[in-house]
């Protein structure tokens, strides 16, 4: 069983963006404290225009302190040791290619963006078992941004489920 004294939760953080897609980012919280620096979040930067670039930060703020973010979800554990192992295999999964030249379409078949770059790492971490499944006593529910501090006003929703 994953506790915080041997593994880091991992985190779906979904942050508002200008654009039409809100973007999602990998947040692995490294520190038990929300309320400092405390975290590495993996993710792609760029847009479907130029393409884009995978970025592995470090000691970032915790989602929860930022004014963009919209929601997070708990989707796992990641042993201690294993944090520079999920940032290698992060960074095999290939980001987003340019897509479009002005108007036109350069690709056949679906759009890919950050939102599809964060599953498809996830699933890597989970296939290469980097990435602990939530235990029984987990809470998987969305946690969303209700406005002002995040210790009294985000609201958790333990059944709502992300497609």
């Amino acid at each position: 069983m994953a506790s915080r004294l041997t593994h880091y939760p991992v985190w779906l953080v979904s942050y508002f963006s200008l654009q039409d897609l809100s973007h999602h980012v990998i947040f692995i919280q490294t520190d038990n404290d929300p309320d400092i620096e405390g975290g590495h979040r993996f993710h792609v930067m760029g847009s479907l225009q130029q393409g884009m670039d995978t970025k592995l930060d470090c000691s970032i703020y915790y989602p929860l302190n930022t004014k963009s973010v919209e929601w997070m979800q708990h989707k796992g554990w990641l042993r201690h040791g294993d944090l520079e192992r999920a940032r290698e295999i992060c960074s095999r999964v290939p980001p987003p290619a340019k897509q479009f030249r002005g108007a036109r379409r350069l690709v056949k078949g679906p759009l890919r963006h950050c939102q599809h770059w964060v599953a498809e790492a996830l699933d890597a971490m989970r296939a290469e078992g980097v990435l602990e499944p939530l235990g029984d006593h987990d809470n998987g529910g969305i946690i969303y941004r209700a406005g002002g501090n995040h210790t009294s006003t985000f609201v958790s929703v333990s059944d709502h489920q992300v497609v």
